[in-house]
């Protein structure tokens, strides 16, 4: 359940990402460049999701947020959801939802403000891609009948076509659908996570039989 999105040009280390007597532990190193993050289950208190940057460390746990760093090592951590602890050399500053952290080099202090306009309209870009994992793996069509298999994120509610269907427990789902003569000349698969946050990918019905397989 938990996604990074990388922007080009940065430079992002896996220092640990492990699960040791219980408690996931996941550590990052940002130098340069920006990262969007969706962390989707809360995290126990014995868990550790940290990203560090030159300048200051953001724990959290469980929350959608983006860190920044500058050529010269400036960070700036905005929250869209949830809430970010910023730790810097000196202090530390919970930074809430609809807020933006920004730390230079030689601060003390982060500076909080509220989103911006554009702050907003950049998150409203990415909250699409930072919904729940979705893809299709195969899809056949027969005799009038539809078959997608595809995978999503645990926990998440699935419908195809409008209809409802429970994937296994490690994501993997089978939907059949019927489709009439005058149906749509696509189906829509909508993964739904506990957040509300939805993944839609449309599958097109072919009109002759076919089966395509994508992995």
């Amino acid at each position: 359940g938990t996604r990074i999105r990388v922007e080009p040009n940065t430079e992002l280390t896996i220092q640990k990402c492990q699960a040791v007597r219980g408690a996931e532990l996941a550590m990052f190193r940002l130098d340069l460049g920006k990262i969007w993050i969706r962390v989707l289950r809360m995290l126990s208190q014995q868990d550790k999701f940290e990203i560090q940057t030159p300048t200051a460390t953001a724990g959290v746990r469980g929350t959608i947020f983006s860190v920044q760093v500058a050529a010269d090592g400036a960070t700036q951590v905005q929250v869209y959801e949830g809430q970010v602890a910023l730790e810097s050399e000196d202090d530390e500053t919970k930074v809430a939802a609809n807020n933006t952290a920004r730390l230079s080099t030689g601060q003390s202090s982060p500076q909080v403000t509220r989103f911006s306009e554009q702050d907003e309209q950049a998150w409203q870009q990415q909250v699409a891609e930072l919904g729940p994992y979705l893809e299709i793996t195969q899809r056949t069509f027969a005799d009038g009948t539809l078959t997608i298999k595809g995978r999503t994120e645990r926990e998440a509610k699935l419908t195809v076509g409008g209809q409802a269907i429970v994937p296994k427990p490690n994501g993997r789902f089978t939907a059949t659908v019927t489709v009439p003569a005058d149906a749509e000349p696509q189906a829509e698969v909508v993964a739904t996570d506990r957040r509300g946050y939805t993944t839609t990918v449309p599958v097109e019905i072919p009109t002759v039989e076919e089966t395509t397989v994508t992995e």
